[in-house]
């Protein structure tokens, strides 16, 4: 009888001493599963990295900003203010790039993205009081009334790159051959050497520079060699 009461409580204690000892390992299982980076810290879930915005989107010119430099890429920024306000160092500039080293280019929203295009090709693009000289808007009406001799924006008319010249003191207008030749001063700059890259032709019926990638990369590296705040 004794041997039965005996053998009955080795029993119980067996089985408390594995419900304890299954118990410890669940507790050490989810542990270790917490345990899991370098140096026991507890793994968090990987955070979602931020996506920027699509720099060129715009609905309305006034979406649109040219100025400072881009963190991401180091150029000059061109896009639209959402993008600007967050990923844009602000405190540098770039001179000449926004409007050209003409003076002749603005940036507006074309087909949804912002653009640097001509500030204007016709006189119908400025304003009342204004015309369009060198493909920019200037102070001035160039005739006095619609049956007057043609303005200055249409003597800057051609038919072919043949029609135009690159004109001024350092060789930076481009102007119709029909046009009066542009005064300009004649200091010199490193990066009127960059003109000789591209050409004075025929842009939509009008004489301008064929600007591109390659010549506003040139001007940017004139602009830090001569110390200015312009970096590439």
């Amino acid at each position: 009888m004794f041997s039965l009461k005996k053998s009955g409580a080795c029993a119980t204690l067996f089985a408390k001493s594995a419900f304890v000892a299954l118990i410890v390992v669940m507790i050490l299982t989810a542990g270790c599963a917490q345990l899991a980076a370098p140096g026991g810290l507890v793994r968090t879930p990987p955070q979602k990295k931020e996506t920027a915005p699509n720099p060129l989107s715009c609905s309305i010119d006034e979406d649109c900003v040219c100025q400072g430099i881009d963190k991401k890429t180091g150029n000059c920024f061109i896009g639209n203010k959402q993008y600007y306000e967050k990923y844009v160092d602000k405190s540098k500039g770039c001179p000449d790039f926004c409007s050209g080293i003409a003076g002749n280019l603005v940036v507006k929203c074309v087909n949804n993205e912002c653009l640097q295009t001509f500030g204007c090709v016709l006189d119908t693009e400025c304003s009342e009081k204004q015309s369009c000289v060198n493909n920019r808007c200037v102070d001035g009406k160039t005739a006095s009334s619609s049956d007057a001799p043609s303005s200055r924006s249409q003597t800057n008319t051609c038919s072919t790159d043949a029609d135009c010249v690159a004109g001024g003191c350092s060789g930076t207008i481009c102007q119709s051959k029909k046009a009066e030749p542009v005064v300009t001063t004649c200091e010199y700059r490193s990066e009127y050497a960059c003109y000789k890259q591209i050409s004075c032709g025929c842009v939509a019926g009008h004489c301008a520079w064929n600007e591109d990638a390659r010549f506003k990369a040139c001007v940017a590296q004139a602009k830090t060699q001569e110390g200015g705040d312009f970096p590439v």
